[in-house]
């Protein structure tokens, strides 16, 4: 009992006894105090995610703007929203022994686009009036992925849309494909293009929308007798062609084009198979074939003849018509007399040659052995791959003639194997002659307008006389009468100023001149002594070195500084000297020549300005006439030079700095004493000549006692 009373009392100890209210309130605030720190708690957790979704929209932020700089960038470069990755077409056709325009060519097509957007994209095919067929549309996620067909529907579909860009007001349609789906789309689908026949000659024109590089056609025959002679393709490419046994196969590496042309020609022989590569516009698949007919062709016959002093320069135009798109493997044409080829142009030209023309007939219609002079024969070859209706070659000849003689022939040229040649003369005169008509047979005369106008483009000349013929055995003798030429200025001086500054033993001179130049090379200057002190030479504003010449003049070279103004019919030139010349001391009296430097140039106003110490009373006597003003304007210096920098648009000139300064010395005349003004027009070989007899005043005695008598 005792120990258990004594534990009991232990407990009690930590037991407190309060009331009821107190011990709510006590637990009310501890409760309030856990609802704070929850509340604490929760708000710390909520600011956090805050945060984090903060970070989160400014990191998403951020990436759709990257992401929109990026498409507005990639609009500038696509602004359809598509982007064509790949095109592919490889083609056959089978060519029968006689064909007809209804044989077509297959071609598959193959398009690979990649849209980059969720957005209706229209992306164009093909042209709505090529026949087409079999087409298949297939989409994948990535270039790399899998290929999926794709169901046609509301999504994506094929129409016809309106071209927006023509060449004429025709509307244009064209095969369109319609989505709204972005990714990697590849459309396949089959072409089929009308081949054109004409004889043996057979060809084939793709347009289309989208670029092309590289492509294949494969030539079915009946027959492995029959092989291609010529193949041509339009534009420039590089070809590779496989003879298999009853096919050609034949690819091409093109230039980015978007139209292609494309004709070759079917001829019966035995061939090996064999595999060739060449470029187009060279022979592809070439071999000699002596059974085959030469073409048929009509030729005019256009020339420009340039009558110089002692040479007849002749421009030949032939251009021939073929009755068929053919090639033109090569032509000879026979020139009479002693003309002389100097060049040939022609498109698709292979290699010319020219060789002796004997003792023959004038052309091959001739009969009767009636032989003419000796001549020159043309050669002309072209390439296989040329095929063309129509072909010009340009030949240049001249002919030597005496002119004492007075009279020159006009050079005939026949087209050999030709059905008919015709055309037109043109005589032009390049030299101080005049040209008459002496005899003609076989020709026309006509007028100016009967010239085609590229003719009459090849020359500066005004046409003398013009003739027109039918047939190639024309003959034209020309009275050609030469005059003498008589010499003209090549150089005048518009204006000259001369300035001399008088000062003890010295005379400081300087002269400007403004000239027009055509051909002097040199300007020679007389009377400046041996002794005098060159101080500057400058040519339009560049300074430059002078020479002395062997009477010992002065020589200035005139085109230093020109520039390419220099090719100018008349180009300003401007010259400026300044040198020191000792004289003799100046005494109380004396006469002192001041004539200004004479140069081998007329001047057509010459200006002088002299400079004299003020304590001389001067008397001037010569050709000049004394002035108070200059009434001539004044020579200015001319500068030919300009700068090389560049400058951004809209760049303010006046604002610009000023360039550097020519280098070299520019001597002024310092302005000292009286001035005295003279003028001369029309000054020629020197007639301008100035003296000067000086002097001092006499001392009047009466005024000088007068003046002392004042000042005491």
């Amino acid at each position: 009992f005792t120990i258990l009373a004594a534990g009991n009392v232990i407990q009690d100890q930590d037991k407190v006894t309060c009331s009821l209210s107190d011990y709510q309130n006590l637990y009310r605030q501890a409760h309030r105090q856990e609802l704070v720190r929850d509340l604490q708690e929760e708000r710390q957790e909520l600011k956090k995610s805050v945060e984090l979704e903060m970070q989160a929209l400014k990191r998403e932020k951020q990436a759709l703007k990257e992401k929109e700089t990026s498409r507005s960038q990639r609009q500038e470069l696509f602004p359809g929203n598509w982007q064509l990755v790949k095109h592919e077409m490889f083609g056959s056709c089978h060519m029968e022994n006689a064909p007809d325009e209804r044989s077509m060519a297959i071609y598959n097509v193959s398009l690979e686009f990649r849209i980059f957007d969720d957005q209706w994209t229209t992306i164009p095919l093909i042209d709505a009036q090529t026949i087409v067929a079999d087409w298949l549309i297939q989409r994948s996620d990535s270039a790399d992925g899998d290929w999926s067909p794709v169901q046609l529907g509301q999504n994506t579909f094929l129409t016809l849309k309106q071209r927006t860009e023509v060449n004429d007001e025709e509307p244009w349609d064209d095969h369109t494909l319609v989505t709204n789906t972005s990714g990697h789309y590849r459309v396949e689908f089959r072409a089929f293009v009308p081949i054109r026949s004409d004889r043996q000659l057979n060809g084939l024109q793709l347009n289309l929308l989208h670029p092309l590089t590289e492509t294949s056609l494969r030539i079915s025959r009946e027959s492995r007798h029959v092989h291609i002679k010529e193949l041509s393709v339009e534009p420039f490419a590089h070809l590779e062609t496989l003879e298999a046994e009853n096919a050609t196969n034949v690819k091409m590496r093109l230039r980015s084009t978007k139209v292609l042309s494309m004709k070759w020609r079917m001829q019966k022989g035995g061939k090996d198979m064999k595999v060739s590569s060449s470029s187009e516009k060279t022979d592809t698949l070439e071999e000699e074939d002596s059974g085959q007919e030469s073409a048929q062709a009509t030729v005019v016959h256009d020339a420009l003849h340039s009558i110089d002093d002692s040479v007849l320069e002749t421009l030949h135009s032939f251009k021939y018509s073929l009755d068929s798109e053919q090639s033109l493997r090569k032509i000879e044409i026979h020139f009479f007399g002693s003309a002389r080829i100097t060049s040939v142009v022609a498109h698709g030209i292979k290699t010319w040659r020219t060789a002796a023309l004997g003792n023959r007939s004038i052309g091959s219609e001739t009969e009767g052995g009636e032989s003419e002079a000796l001549g020159t024969v043309l050669h002309v070859e072209f390439k296989s791959s040329v095929l063309s209706k129509d072909m010009v070659v340009m030949v240049t000849t001249e002919i030597e003639f005496d002119s004492k003689h007075k009279a020159v022939d006009i050079p005939q040229a026949v087209c050999q194997g030709a059905l008919r040649q015709s055309g037109t003369l043109a005589i032009v005169k390049v030299a101080n002659v005049e040209i008459y008509e002496q005899s003609v047979s076989g020709v026309a005369r006509t007028g100016m307008d009967s010239i085609p106008s590229h003719m009459k483009g090849r020359s500066s000349q005004p046409i003398v006389l013009a003739y027109k013929f039918l047939a190639p055995r024309f003959a034209v003798a020309l009275s050609v009468i030469h005059h003498e030429e008589l010499p003209t200025l090549e150089a005048a001086a518009d204006a000259a100023l001369y300035k001399a500054l008088v000062v003890e033993s010295q005379m400081m001179n300087s002269i400007l001149l403004r000239l027009q130049n055509t051909q002097r090379q040199y300007m020679e200057v007389h009377e400046i002594p041996r002794d005098a002190t060159l101080w500057s030479v400058k040519v339009n504003s560049v300074s430059t070195k002078a020479v002395r010449g062997r009477s010992g003049s002065l020589l200035v070279p005139l085109l230093t500084g020109a520039g390419s103004a220099s090719g100018a019919a008349s180009m300003k030139t401007s010259v400026e000297l300044a040198w020191l010349t000792p004289i003799a001391p100046l005494g109380e009296n004396g006469t002192l020549q001041l004539n200004p430097p004479r140069v081998d140039v007329p001047v057509s106003a010459l200006s002088v300005e002299i400079q004299f110490p003020e304590n001389y009373i001067v008397n001037f006597t010569g050709s000049l006439k004394h002035v108070k003003e200059f009434s001539q304007a004044q020579p200015n210096p001319v500068s030919y030079e300009t700068g090389e920098e560049v400058v951004e648009k809209g760049f303010e000139f006046r604002h610009a700095p000023r360039g550097p300064k020519s280098s070299g010395v520019r001597a002024k005349l310092p302005q000292a004493g009286s001035r005295y003004r003279f003028e001369k027009l029309l000054v020629i070989n020197g007639s301008a000549t100035l003296s000067a007899v000086y002097g001092q005043p006499a001392l009047n005695k009466s005024d000088w006692l007068a003046d002392l008598r004042s000042a005491w």
